[in-house]
């Protein structure tokens, strides 16, 4: 009795793992169709919108939780619409190619496929490098567009934000997983 209890509750969590898994796995493929929309919106503002974007308002408020920040004056908001445009183009680029990732993972996840494999972890440390780098980058790319862009003679902006911190965990993630086929293998070969 007591083994068929186990049985049963082992059979439901991997039910519900499963059914997570696949629900996440079409929540990064909308996301990713949305992200390449996004992208598209973003491209064509920027090169065909000249009346759109005068009646555009947008501000761009990405929360960092480290911030230094220095300028010479500060840009009037028309001025940062076209480097906010090249900027949400980015990291809509971006968040399609970790949307596909992730939903590949997922998927893999659904077929009942272990992630304890080399190329899961690959996969999962290519993702965490993506966010990590992204996110060092886009305040500094930023800065740049804003300085070609607008009349303010230099704009320095260095920010982390949560997504390095997302792309941190997922790195040590991944170096668990590493570890553990590592473990997995060295024992396969003992005996």
């Amino acid at each position: 009795m007591y083994d068929f209890l186990i049985k049963r509750r082992r059979n439901m969590n991997t039910k519900n793992f499963k059914l997570i898994s696949k629900f996440l796995t079409w929540f990064f493929r909308i996301t990713a169709i949305l992200s390449i929309v996004g992208a598209v919106i973003t491209i064509a503002l920027f090169i065909f919108g000249e009346s759109i974007i005068d009646k555009f308002s947008y501000t761009s408020n990405i929360d960092y939780l480290i911030n230094i920040f220095a300028s010479s004056s500060k840009p009037s908001p028309e001025e940062l619409i076209r480097p906010n445009l090249i900027m949400a183009a980015l990291l809509f680029v971006m968040m399609t190619f970790v949307s596909i990732q992730s939903s590949s993972l997922f998927s893999y996840l659904v077929t009942g496929k272990t992630p304890f494999t080399e190329n899961f972890a690959h996969r999962m440390s290519t993702i965490s490098k993506i966010l990590i780098i992204t996110d060092i980058t886009i305040p500094i790319i930023r800065s740049l567009m804003i300085s070609l862009f607008t009349s303010v003679s230099y704009y320095i902006h260095i920010g982390i934000s949560w997504m390095f911190i997302v792309g941190l965990l997922l790195y040590i993630f991944s170096g668990i997983i590493h570890y553990g086929v590592s473990l997995q293998e060295l024992s396969d070969e003992t005996v």
